[in-house]
């Protein structure tokens, strides 16, 4: 069991150039609720979440915007797609493009159980219902009265 943690501004800048830095310093609405880094963070973390989730091995943690550390990385990397061409002399260099195809790569290897992710510490309970391909699937037991058992009472 891993503590997982929550994808910051700080993992963001670690993959940022000087002029992304400076595009993203003058950005609008910054530190507001609908600031585009605020947006994005909050946007990756639902994808990744989500893509763990589509894999009924992998548990979540309880704290809704925390990640397995393992996929912090891909995560950053996912948010520099997100701010790709919304703010003026913000535009992804060739290594960072290469950084979000590793990324978009790893998010579909994680959804298809082919990277595994770390179990958390503070896991949601098994009595969570999951929804894969249109049907509810819970941890119910099955009922032992039924109308086929109770035909001629």
């Amino acid at each position: 069991m891993t503590p997982w943690i929550s994808l910051t501004e700080s993992h963001v800048d670690l993959l940022l150039t000087a002029a992304q830095r400076e595009s993203l310093a003058a950005r609008p609405n910054q530190g507001f609720d609908n600031d585009l880094l605020t947006l994005a963070i909050a946007e990756v973390t639902l994808r990744m979440r989500l893509a763990i989730r589509e894999q009924a091995t992998n548990q979540l943690s309880a704290s809704q915007s925390a990640l397995p550390p393992e996929t912090i990385s891909s995560s950053a990397a996912l948010c520099l797609g997100a701010l790709d061409g919304k703010l003026p002399g913000f535009s992804l260099t060739e290594a960072q493009d290469t950084m979000l195809e590793l990324a978009i790569d790893s998010l579909v290897e994680i959804s298809t159980g082919a990277l595994p992710v770390s179990t958390p510490i503070d896991p949601e309970s098994a009595a969570i219902v999951r929804r894969t391909f249109g049907l509810f699937v819970s941890n119910r037991r099955p009922r032992a009265a039924t109308a086929t058992r109770l035909a001629g009472l």
